[in-house]
C-alpha cells in the first residue's frame, strides 16, 4: 500500500523528519490505571502505520522537541481523489 499521508515534523532544532505513513493519529496525554488502580499518566504520543511495516521510521517521539507537524495527503491519495471527482 501507498502513502496515504506524508507527516513533516520540524523539531526546535531546526531539523525535520519526513515520514510516508498509511495512518496517523496523535493521541492526547491521558490518564490509565495500573494492575492496583492506581492513575497513571500518558503522555501525548505520534501513532502511525508505516508504509513499509518491517522498517519503523520513528519508534519514539518527545512533543517537547516538537516545533509543528505538518501533514499533507501524499500524491497518490491526491490522484486518486481526482479520479474519484471526474
Amino acid at each position: 500500500m501507498n502513502a496515504a499521508y506524508v507527516l513533516s515534523i520540524h523539531l526546535i532544532g531546526g531539523q525535520t523528519i519526513v515520514m510516508p505513513v498509511k495512518t496517523y493519529n496523535i493521541v492526547p496525554p491521558g490518564v490509565t490505571h495500573d494492575d492496583q488502580d492506581n492513575h497513571v499518566e500518558t503522555p501525548m504520543y505520534l501513532e502511525y502505520t508505516p508504509v513499509n511495516e518491517e522498517k519503523q521510521t520513528l519508534g519514539f517521539l518527545n512533543f517537547n522537541t516538537v516545533q509543528a507537524i505538518e501533514v499533507e495527503r501524499s500524491p497518490e491519495t491526491i490522484a486518486a481523489a481526482q479520479q474519484d471527482d471526474g
